[in-house]
């Protein structure tokens, strides 16, 4: 066999080992089942959490468990509607490391009778818009209301099945999946008229298939790059995940030697969108724009136990041993790093949103407390004082995919309100900012280039 024909037949084991690993629409599972793997749930989260009850109270942990129990039938329930609920009761805790990962492949034929709307949303500043539609007249346009329900109020099966600490981060979870949730809570039934609120008016909202509904452009994904702006003035670094290791590290040091050779006197570090990763990633990348002694987290506090024992470094197993069961905090150092060639000696800005997220809004709360620069954007997804790890595993019975935090971690400094909201924007962009920038391909990039730019 030649190398194309192994290559070409690994393709296509590969995708059919991808595709077996999916979840399977329709599936089924006895009540026995179910119950079963709702205890798992449960029990897993209150094992494993370092507090749990952070954002919550024990009357609704046991109100949420006895609602996710008596939502399975007598004769049991498919595997999506078990998902849908297990959910609901992930979101329930508004930590989003604490989240249930149940993604089908969803197509026209597993849709059948489902209904979705003819539109794609975008998220700004607690208010949903719509960013494409089959109506073009209605795009740009706030949502305000859908048959009279207010926009937040007819959301809510949706956001409330999105783990986050921040609703900016619902948004965002729900907008990376959009036809996921509505395919889980039904949000749109066929046959149904409805009507969209926009300021001042009423429309039509069309709804249609699966395929009419991706056939909307959806939000371009960026990935890990450099680009120059101005003449390489302006140095535009997209960030899109602190990952990749040894070989992500090589990256980030290539693109700052291109800084350096383009002579860039401003750089931009966009971290839209990016939902974290490594700490070592985040340390690596400071490490270029700040030359003073530093911390990724002043304290890193976790949860010992059985769980969790593997994902703990080797030299901390021995003393998690003795403390299953129980919490423990340990307080880091800041450190002197050792200053890269190709630094960074210009005027740093960060770009941020409501999908800025775990390690990226860490960095975020980095960024800010060793004033390195404005941040510009919106507040980040994620809260600078966050739950993390996580812990993933998988339902015994149904085989739906779960994690939950086993960490709490702390910024370098910290202020008051870090472990309720985001990393706050010093330049906060607004719809009234972003309207003289509302035909350009990027709006908020050219608002953020427009205030590096001084004009």
């Amino acid at each position: 066999m030649n190398a194309d024909n192994r290559q070409n037949r690994w393709g296509v084991l590969h995708c059919l080992l991808l595709l077996a690993a999916l979840p399977a629409v329709g599936a089924e599972s006895s009540k026995g089942a179910a119950v079963a793997d709702v205890e798992q749930f449960f029990s897993t989260l209150q094992r494993v959490h370092p507090d749990l009850l952070r954002r919550a109270d024990a009357d609704g942990l046991r109100a949420i468990r006895a609602q996710t129990l008596a939502g399975i039938g007598e004769s049991g329930i498919s595997t999506e509607a078990l998902a849908s609920l297990l959910y609901l009761a992930a979101g329930y805790f508004k930590d989003g490391h604490t989240y249930v990962d149940w993604v089908p492949q969803l197509n026209d034929g597993n849709t059948q009778g489902r209904c979705f709307p003819l539109m794609r949303l975008r998220y700004g500043n607690g208010r949903f818009f719509v960013a494409a539609a089959k109506d073009r007249s209605i795009v740009g346009q706030e949502v305000v209301s859908v048959n009279g329900v207010p926009a937040m109020k007819f959301l809510a099966p949706v956001l409330d099945r999105c783990s986050g600490e921040t609703p900016g981060f619902r948004a965002t979870r729900f907008l990376h999946d959009e036809p996921l949730w509505y395919y889980l809570t039904n949000l749109f039934v066929a046959g149904q008229q409805y009507r969209l609120g926009v300021p001042g008016r009423e429309v039509e909202l069309a709804t249609g298939s699966l395929a009419e509904f991706l056939a909307l452009p959806g939000p371009v994904a960026h990935g890990t790059g450099v680009e120059f702006l101005d003449g390489g003035a302006i140095a535009l670094l997209r960030y899109a995940s602190f990952g990749g290791g040894k070989a992500g590290r090589e990256r980030i040091d290539r693109i700052f030697a291109e800084i350096k050779a383009k002579r860039s006197r401003d750089l931009i570090v966009d971290l839209r969108g990016n939902w974290g990763g490594e700490s070592r990633m985040a340390e690596h990348l400071f490490r270029y724009l700040y030359d003073g002694k530093f911390r990724v987290f002043r304290k890193v506090r976790a949860k010992a136990s059985w769980d969790v024992l593997r994902q703990a470094p080797w030299w901390a197993r021995p003393i998690m041993l003795t403390l299953i069961g129980r919490t423990a905090g340990q307080s880091l150092g800041e450190r002197q790093f050792l200053k890269p060639e190709a630094f960074f000696s210009g005027r740093s800005f960060l770009l941020v949103d409501n999908g800025t997220f775990s390690m990226a809004s860490g960095f975020a709360a980095m960024f800010r407390d060793y004033k390195v620069g404005p941040i510009v954007g919106y507040e980040t997804g994620g809260a600078a004082q966050t739950f993390g790890g996580p812990h993933p595993f998988q339902l015994k019975h149904s085989g739906i995919r779960c994690a939950v935090s086993w960490t709490e971690n702390f910024p370098p400094v910290g202020r008051p309100g870090d472990d309720v909201h985001g990393v706050m924007p010093d330049i906060p962009v607004s719809e009234d900012g972003l309207a003289k920038f509302l035909g350009e391909d990027d709006p908020v990039l050219s608002f953020t280039v427009r205030h590096v730019r001084g004009k």
